[in-house]
């Protein structure tokens, strides 16, 4: 059974403030967003510092780490707390520092009229956000050049001006990154991965199964939403004049035809327009699976809890009365909630994306003149 300790830190994580005598808790973390942390307790005057406890969760300027062992699993800004008299019981909410993006307004107006990094952009909406919070800033670089304005008078939030940019085509992964140095300070960087964040499909040793593995429970749902068998890209010019360019499922027999367009306005070139349709339709070719797992942390085929992250790949096998001759596939975590009962079990909550999405590199320029 691992042992876990909470701490309430000062916002700069210089100062540790107290432990917190957690009953009961569950963290998350999610790719290019933020995840929660929820953790409950039992007031008692003996164990949870009658009074002290209170004022010391003071929201807005406190951080709460988590630690598995000496292993810090999860961290983020002190959300909200909640103490109920008659159950005598203490709720505090955290989430993750890319929660602080989308309370930030970003207010910097600047046109780069050359092809600049990608990245470099992405550093300059994000800079005025990171003083406050006391974190670093990664050198990544993409490769990707683009010509941008942003502007003030938009008043959009900094979380929201960073998901425009890194969802564009040849777009990138980003979050915050935590570590502890000698001193006990804890350290955190914002990141940027190009072309996606974690242990590739080819490279990845993650592995899960079911039922004679590390799988409680599992929901596997093949829906036609958001998917599609023709996919048609619209490309510069009005009317008659626009440039169409269209991918259709291989095999259409006995399919139901699904269609969805896409815009390219700034796309002057059909092959260019032809490329983007064959990267969307990989990426929406129906039907499309989704897949959720429950595992247990208590045997010794599933990975370490922090050996792992959002944005890496692992295969999923499922062998049972829906799938006798065995279900395969890669699939990558996209966010993943670890839960600890009061007895101190755990079990890990997995939300998967789709194998056709690492067949999704649209490699079309966005802007091809």
């Amino acid at each position: 059974m691992a042992q876990y300790t909470i701490y309430v830190y000062n916002l700069a994580s210089t100062i540790k403030i107290t432990t917190i005598p957690a009953t009961s808790f569950s963290y998350s973390s999610k790719l290019c967003d933020f995840g929660e942390a929820e953790i409950n307790l039992k007031v008692n005057p003996t164990t949870s510092r009658s009074g002290d406890l209170m004022k010391d969760l003071k929201v807005g300027a406190r951080t709460i780490y988590i630690f598995r062992g000496s292993t810090l699993v999860w961290g983020g800004l002190l959300y909200e707390w909640s103490y109920g008299s008659k159950e005598r019981t203490l709720k505090i909410t955290a989430r993750t520092f890319e929660w602080y993006l989308f309370r930030r307004i970003q207010r910097i107006t600047k046109e780069w009229k050359t092809s600049t990094e990608q990245l470099d952009i992405a550093r300059t909406i994000v800079a005025p956000a990171l003083n406050n919070i006391n974190a670093s800033m990664g050198t990544q670089t993409s490769g990707v050049k683009r010509s941008l304005s942003i502007y003030a008078y938009d008043f959009k939030t900094i979380g929201d001006r960073l998901d425009e940019l890194s969802n564009m085509i040849k777009g990138f992964d980003w979050g915050f990154t935590l570590s502890v140095s000698s001193n006990g300070t804890i350290n955190r960087k914002f990141n940027y991965w190009y072309t996606h964040r974690g242990v590739t499909k080819t490279n990845t040793k993650l592995a899960f199964s079911y039922p004679n593995g590390s799988i409680i429970d599992y929901t596997l749902t093949r829906s036609l939403s958001d998917a599609s068998t023709r996919v048609y890209t619209l490309g510069a010019g009005e009317g008659s004049e626009m440039i169409i360019a269209t991918q259709t499922k291989n095999d259409l027999s006995g399919w139901a035809l699904l269609e969805e367009s896409y815009s390219y306005k700034d796309v002057k070139v059909k092959s260019t327009l032809q490329s983007h349709a064959n990267a969307r339709l990989a990426q929406k070719i129906a039907p499309i699976e989704l897949l959720d797992v429950t595992v247990r942390t208590n045997r010794p085929d599933t990975p370490t809890i922090g050996s792992f992250s959002v944005g890496d790949w692992a295969v999923f096998k499922i062998k049972d009365w829906a799938f006798p001759t065995q279900y395969s596939s890669y699939m990558r975590i996209i966010e993943y909630k670890v839960n600890v009962s009061e007895d101190g079990l755990e079990t890990i909550d997995f939300t998967l994306n789709t194998e056709n999405e690492e067949t999704f590199e649209d490699t079309g320029a966005s802007v091809d003149g």
